[in-house]
């Protein structure tokens, strides 16, 4: 998972598109506050076609579902909040999704289901009872009750980089030791003692 250099700061009203309808397929592009009505046959539906996409706050509600029909990324600018029982992941014919986002807060309510990549350096993830995840979710802190964690879907692979080999290299220095004897005048001295001692002891043997 790479998150992007820098999430891009948004203006309000100056975003490329509206929010979105009760059924929509949305293209790659810069949107304003993505709102999904909830409840009943009202309820959203976004399709996102894959590849690029700039929220500056994402809102589902209750029911309300989101999938990918490609491999999608969006940037959100601000908060993401999923009401209860709503829906984001992959199309029934395949797709990913990667969340990235901006806010302080992001929350996944009772009954929904994510699948998906979401990080989120700066927020609280708020994972409500009964939440079902599936996917890598990374946030500055996360409050999770009791929910379900399950196998990624098909299609989601994980790269491992391994930091590159070293190598040590190990010089040794050999030196070499030289001694010198130096005979020093005591050395004479003490042999020329040695000497005398010698002959007066044979002279003394003689006698």
């Amino acid at each position: 998972m790479r998150l992007p250099g820098s999430l891009p700061r948004l203006r309000p009203g100056r975003a490329g598109h509206g929010a979105a309808q009760d059924h929509a397929h949305a293209p790659p592009g810069t949107y304003g506050a993505v709102v999904l009505p909830g409840r009943g046959a009202g309820r959203g539906h976004l399709v996102l076609s894959g590849g690029s996409y700039v929220f500056c706050s994402l809102r589902a509600g209750r029911n309300a579902e989101i999938r990918a029909t490609g491999a999608a990324a969006v940037a959100v600018d601000g908060d993401v909040e999923l009401a209860n029982a709503t829906f984001v992941g992959p199309s029934s014919g395949g797709g990913t999704l990667s969340l990235f986002a901006n806010g302080s807060r992001v929350h996944f309510s009772r009954q929904s289901e994510v699948h998906a990549t979401l990080c989120a350096p700066n927020a609280t993830l708020f994972l409500t009872e009964g939440a079902h995840l599936s996917g890598r979710f990374v946030a500055r802190r996360i409050r999770a009750e009791h929910v379900t964690g399950v196998k990624p879907v098909k299609g989601t692979t994980t790269t491992t980089t391994k930091p590159p080999k070293t190598t040590t290299s190990t010089t040794t220095y050999t030196t070499s030791t030289t001694t010198t004897t130096i005979k020093t005048k005591v050395d004479k001295k003490a042999k020329l003692e040695a000497t005398r001692k010698r002959a007066r002891a044979r002279r003394h043997r003689r006698v």
